[in-house]
């Protein structure tokens, strides 16, 4: 085997192991969700309180993250990898054996804490372990794997809920986790930073401390993974709803259409990675594919399409929005200072706790004041924003 193809097997297997775990990550993070009509009738609480559980959970992440950002600097990003694994999925087979709604909801907690180490472990280990050449298409398999669990965890909780009942399906679901956290415990060694001073603990001059945050373009990353946050959690959530309530859209048909988007998405961040090493302008990559997903969703709010074209549309928009992940990531990692990755990772994720939190309340409130419509142009509006952090990130860091 020659040193080319050597290095590529190398660096194949390392990003498996990462997109593995993170796979698990956004599994975990809606195995509850599909059960929540099920949980309210075994549990006897609403739906409020349901929702508070999805909240608490992104409130523990955004809360934990900074400090496991900095501990993935100084110790290294493999011992907090496996370690959240193992508590998120050992809190979630903890789900299914415990009797109320209290002790789910602490369990919650635990989860949220253990989610909290992908982005800043995920992101340490590829920097340092993958060549620079093939650097975008490993962030896009790892955006992949994220998004396939996203699309797998319904469909696998609804047939255990069906099939063994849900507290088995979730006693299950953290079983297979743990699982998951001891195969990548066992090749740790493939992961670990190569050298005698690896890149995370090498002295960190620009990188040390609180006020790296301040750097305006760091602040822009952040800002634009708030943005970015809204944009997607908010459409993702009321999408259904909104085209019901604005067009009468069938049930069905409005499912089928936020599907198309899921899969447009994942489409597009494997695209997305090949493109962003290949083509160095990454904020123009981004402006570009938020600009078309913002003119495709104002097409569906405002336009009244046929099943095939609301599909074929929706799922256009979704791939341009998958686009832009990679080159994403590779733009905030062009302003981390050397050995600063899992502070600054952790630190602009927060950014997607935040919008993660937020934005349900205020599209809940749209939706309640009949303007359904508003959905679309707000989500929309919200891309033009992020266009603009990240085109101010990328011009600061320039100058």
């Amino acid at each position: 085997m020659t040193v080319a193809a050597a290095a590529g097997w190398r660096d194949a297997r390392v990003v498996g192991l990462v997109a593995g775990g993170h796979f698990f990550s956004h599994f975990y993070g809606l195995v509850l969700p599909p059960l929540f009509p099920l949980l309210v009738q075994d549990l006897g609480v609403g739906y409020a309180a349901l929702g508070l559980l999805v909240s608490a959970s992104a409130l523990a992440a955004g809360v934990a993250q900074m400090p496991v950002g900095f501990l993935v600097d100084r110790i290294g990003p493999v011992p907090f990898l496996v370690g959240g694994m193992a508590l998120q999925a050992g809190a979630t087979l903890m789900m299914g054996l415990v009797p109320g709604y209290g002790a789910l909801l602490a369990l919650v907690l635990v989860a949220g804490v253990g989610g909290c180490v992908y982005h800043p472990a995920d992101y340490a280990i590829l920097a340092a372990r993958i060549d620079e050449r093939r650097l975008g298409r490993a962030f896009s398999v790892h955006g992949f794997a994220g998004q396939i669990g996203w699309a797998v965890a319904p469909a696998a909780m609804g047939a255990a809920a069906l099939t063994v009942g849900w507290r088995t399906g979730l006693v299950v679901a953290g079983a297979v986790g743990l699982i998951g956290a001891a195969a990548i415990l066992a090749n740790r060694h493939h992961l670990a930073p190569e050298g005698a001073r690896p890149a995370h603990r090498r002295a960190t001059a620009g990188g040390a401390g609180w006020g790296l945050f301040l750097a305006l373009p760091i602040l822009m990353c952040f800002a634009f993974f708030v943005l970015i946050a809204m944009a997607t959690v908010g459409f993702d959530t009321f999408l259904v709803a909104a085209l019901v309530a604005s067009h009468a859209t069938p049930f069905a048909t409005a499912n089928a259409g936020l599907t198309a988007f899921f899969v447009g998405s994942a489409s597009g961040i494997l695209a997305g990675g090949v493109l962003a090493d290949r083509w160095p302008r990454h904020s123009v990559v981004a402006a570009v594919g938020f600009a078309v997903t913002a003119a495709l969703v104002v097409v569906v709010g405002e336009v009244a399409l046929s099943a095939a074209a609301l599909i074929v549309v929706l799922g256009g928009a979704g791939f341009a929005y998958g686009l832009v992940p990679p080159s994403r990531d590779l733009l905030v990692r062009s302003v981390t200072p050397e050995g600063a990755t899992g502070r600054v990772f952790a630190f602009v994720s927060v950014g997607l706790e935040i919008g993660a939190v937020a934005t349900p309340l205020v599209y809940g409130w749209i939706m309640d004041m009949g303007v359904a419509r508003a959905v679309f142009w707000a989500t929309a509006a919200l891309q033009v924003l992020a266009i603009a952090t990240v085109v101010a990130a990328r011009r600061t860091a320039a100058r």
